[in-house]
């Protein structure tokens, strides 16, 4: 496993002046229904991630957080690399078939241009390799990302 879920108040000792915020703004002009959050092999830290929050332009849709790794994601044909949000690489696509190799953490429902917070009552610890899959019901071609996020090197 490369992810990891911890409840709040053991997340509440990390120290929040390293806290780190990026801000993605998806916006496609193909629709997706899969966004991959990846801290890649390469990056040599190890991740929390406080807090990720999303807002949805198109419609109210529903969201499936899954963690997983990145040898899951290895062979999916048609993602993109969209952006790169602090160490993260950020990649959408379209997908079809259910995802069975992957864990769930969270099933939310999204209103249109509500923000939701997604990790409420727990942090996640990722190593490098681990990838976050959100998985929505309906496609989309717009949508923002807000993760709050620490790291620290592995030497």
């Amino acid at each position: 496993m490369k992810v990891f879920t911890v409840r709040k108040e053991a997340e509440d000792l990390i120290d929040e002046s390293k806290d780190r915020t990026s801000y993605i703004k998806l916006n496609e002009k193909e629709k997706f229904n899969y966004i991959i959050i990846k801290n890649p092999s390469n990056s040599n830290e190890i991740c929390t991630i406080k807090t990720i929050k999303i807002s949805i332009e198109d419609k109210d849709n529903e969201l499936r957080l899954m963690h997983g790794e990145e040898e899951l994601f290895r062979g999916l044909e048609d993602s993109k690399c969209t952006n790169k949000a602090g160490i993260f690489n950020i990649e959408t696509k379209m997908q079809t078939h259910r995802d069975n190799k992957k864990v769930e953490l969270e099933r939310k429902k999204l209103l249109q241009n509500e923000e939701c917070d997604i990790l409420k009552d727990y942090a996640l610890i990722m190593l490098p390799k681990g990838c976050l899959f959100i998985r929505l019901s309906d496609e989309v071609s717009r949508l923002n990302i807000s993760i709050n996020w620490t790291s620290e090197k592995i030497y």
